[in-house]
């Protein structure tokens, strides 16, 4: 599954490389994007360039659902032993935005794009008594997307502006679960409308 993402980190490391020579003298625009709605305990921004190839068409490179999370429960008594969870995610992607004006402050913006994100969680029990390779579970996820963006820009100067929009995705998901005993794999397809279906940006121009 890591060669996969890898696969499609690599295609869109080339993408950039050709579409920057064409855009190199336009204008570029640096995202810094909360998804909504917003809770403190789980926050996963994305960064993003998005770069002008002509007038009102921009292409969109992105880093998304980035997260790190560690923690430990339990107080290790022969009855719950201590358990300690590592957590990370984060995918790349690529989009393809048109802009129109609606007034000189405010543009509306949408177009598709393509995406793909890496999630992987292990937990260990701290128990003794157990072998090490029986101590341990994991679970892996892979998600491969095609977003669809809509939304507004208000432009606060020359430099500075920010976006909201909703973010609708068809998505394709292959979760991968490890237990001492058993693996197992499962697929799944849809349309993922999740709790943070939307979007809040801050964008610095240069």
């Amino acid at each position: 599954m890591k060669k996969i993402v890898f696969v499609v980190l690599v295609i869109c490391f080339f993408a950039n490389i050709a579409l920057a020579q064409e855009s190199s003298n336009k204008s570029k625009e640096f995202y810094f994007t909360l998804p909504m709605p917003f809770n403190i305990t789980t926050i996963n921004p994305e960064f993003s360039l998005k770069t002008q190839v002509k007038d009102n068409f921009y292409i969109d490179y992105n880093l998304i659902n980035l997260s790190f999370r560690y923690g430990k429960t339990g107080d290790n008594t022969n009855y719950n032993y201590a358990q300690s969870i590592i957590s990370y995610s984060g995918g790349v992607g690529i989009g393809f935005e048109w802009r129109k004006n609606i007034s000189s402050k405010l543009q509306l913006y949408y177009g598709p794009g393509l995406f793909a994100s890496y999630f992987e969680s292990i937990s260990i029990i701290e128990n003794s008594g157990l072998p090490i390779d029986d101590r341990k579970q994991s679970n892996q996820q892979i998600e491969f997307g095609i977003p669809f963006n809509l939304g507004l820009i208000f432009n606060v100067s020359d430099k500075i502006a920010f976006s909201a929009g909703i973010n609708p995705v068809l998505s394709m998901n292959i979760d991968y679960r490890k237990y001492p005993s058993l693996t197992s794999t499962t697929q799944s397809f849809g349309l993922n409308f999740t709790d943070e279906i939307a979007s809040v940006s801050l964008i610095i121009r240069r």
